[in-house]
């Protein structure tokens, strides 16, 4: 949840969290968990006038559908919740 909230504290939603998207490393590392493939991430919070980025419907689904949010199923503008539903499903999935 702490690389989510970092990459949302600077105003980014990934938007394509998955397994072949987490790293775990080994070593002195082994603790620390890594995202990783940040092509579809997109600014949430306009920085120049500091606004959030309005809502819209009709987008393209982004990510991979298996674990992809409902909003995103939708085609509604993803939100920072969208990741953390996604990371859901991710955690759901290596049940």
């Amino acid at each position: 949840v702490k690389m989510i909230q970092y990459i949302h504290s600077h105003h980014y939603i990934h938007g394509n969290i998955k397994p072949q998207n987490v790293i775990v490393r080994l070593g002195d590392l082994s603790d620390t968990i890594f995202l990783i493939y940040f092509a579809i991430t997109k600014e949430f919070w306009n920085t120049s006038n500091n606004v959030h980025i309005p809502f819209c419907q009709g987008q393209c689904l982004a990510g991979t559908p298996a674990f992809a949010s409902v909003n995103n199923h939708l085609k509604v503008e993803l939100g920072c919740h969208d990741n953390l539903e996604s990371l859901t499903y991710m955690l759901i999935y290596f049940l």
